[in-house]
């Protein structure tokens, strides 16, 4: 049904943070559903043929606990250097998913990486507009 290429773990891991990438855009342009949907059906794609080929439970929830580290990392407004173990231990648990061989890290590093650096550079942005948003602005009389 897919193409040879496409059932390649490496490949696979591709699609998945390209899909999520790709839905990104959706965030930063409300309403254009097509950004949404392409990048959900290519991160299921990607997933699927993930699940197919057999994941370690271990490193899915070492990706699951860096995740959730560096979420806290950022909702505590820690400093970025904080979020460089739980980004080392998201590239460790990245790297160790597949049952068989892991993935190859010249491609595991950089799809990682950017998918990092985008996901925290947009949760900057909306604690940032979130903050300015409570913050109380004066009435002005006419």
């Amino acid at each position: 049904m897919l193409p040879e290429v496409l059932r390649e773990p490496n490949v696979a891991f591709c699609m998945v943070v390209a899909g999520l990438l790709i839905a990104y855009l959706e965030f930063l342009r409300p309403g254009s559903v097509f950004f949404g949907v392409a990048g959900a059906v290519v991160t299921m794609v990607g997933a699927a043929v993930l699940y197919e080929s057999g994941l370690r439970t271990g490193a899915v929830w070492t990706c699951l606990l860096a995740i959730g580290l560096i979420l806290a990392a950022v909702r505590a407004h820690l400093p970025v250097w904080t979020w460089v173990i739980p980004a080392a231990l998201l590239l460790w648990g990245v790297s160790r998913l597949p049952a068989g061989p892991g993935f190859r890290w010249w491609i595991t590093l950089p799809t990682t990486v950017v998918w990092l650096v985008v996901t925290l550079s947009l949760l900057r942005i909306a604690e940032i507009a979130r903050a300015n948003k409570s913050r109380v602005l004066p009435v002005i009389d006419p």
